[in-house]
């Protein structure tokens, strides 16, 4: 069975050192002591083989040596790099759908942000605490473009992450910003800010449909606003207060009328 190796094709491949134990005819260093490279013709001592053309010259000594210890060490430390690069590449997705657009563990809300301020309440009543998650939309149209540029670059899958939250923060700052400016806009109505709110909506409940109360009311971002609206309901009529609600009679059909106008006439009485 031939043992003998094979020449190496990687210059930088320590199996050279074997190589050239198994091949004496290649060349040595002129400053070794073997008859074949011009010395005294005795047993030739230790040798030394040039690796000239093999390693690279910063593994050469100002003696003239090889430090092929040093070599090896450099060589295993790219292997390894090598390998570690290469897990990462395989644990990369293999699909842009694999780029998961999720807020990470650990998410850091902006500065002065109070998450119990954004606290809900259920059907019962209970406290729902916020969800960050909340923030972003998983479904968001552009998102399989992003995906597919994560894709493209190689990135690593934690940037998305990273992306997610940026993206929620930047919502949060948007909605502590109006919250402050809804306090600012609610300090200029004075006290009764919160009763002046009430009688807009009651005479409103009593006057139009339900969806186009709630339009209206979350139209009202300022101050001037509500008062605008408080000129209106006054022109058309007495705003509808905790005193004077009553059904209002463009809503009622002919019975409910006959009704309401008995049960009027009988208080009057």
């Amino acid at each position: 069975m031939n043992d003998k190796l094979k020449r190496p094709i990687d210059p930088y491949d320590p199996a050279w050192a074997e190589y050239a134990r198994q091949n004496p005819g290649l060349r040595r260093s002129l400053s070794a002591a073997d008859a074949g490279d011009g010395g005294d013709g005795g047993d030739g001592g230790d040798t030394e083989i040039d690796y000239s053309g093999i390693l690279p010259d910063t593994f050469k000594g100002e003696d003239g040596k090889w430090d092929t210890d040093g070599f090896k060490a450099n060589y295993d430390e790219l292997a390894s790099f090598k390998a570690q690069a290469d897990e990462r590449t395989e644990a990369m997705p293999k699909e842009a759908s694999g780029y998961a657009f999720e807020i990470p563990e650990g998410h850091a809300f902006p500065e002065g942000f109070d998450p119990e301020t954004m606290k809900t309440k259920d059907e019962d009543g209970n406290d729902v605490e916020f969800d960050v998650k909340s923030m972003i939309d998983a479904d968001d149209p552009d998102l399989p473009a992003l995906q597919a540029a994560m894709l493209k670059h190689g990135a690593d899958p934690a940037l998305m992450g990273d992306i997610a939250s940026i993206l929620a923060n930047r919502e949060l700052r948007s909605v502590m910003d109006a919250m402050n400016t809804a306090d600012e806009e609610t300090a200029k109505l004075g006290p009764d800010a919160s009763s002046r709110f009430s009688t807009v909506k009651r005479t409103l409940d009593a006057r139009l449909e339900p969806k186009q109360v709630t339009a209206i009311m979350d139209s009202v971002t300022s101050a001037d606003g509500l008062r605008g609206i408080e000129a209106l309901l006054k022109k058309a009529g007495p705003p509808i207060t905790p005193s004077n609600t009553k059904q209002d009679w463009s809503e009622m059909n002919t019975t409910d009328r006959l009704v309401s106008g008995l049960k009027g006439r009988t208080k009057s009485a």
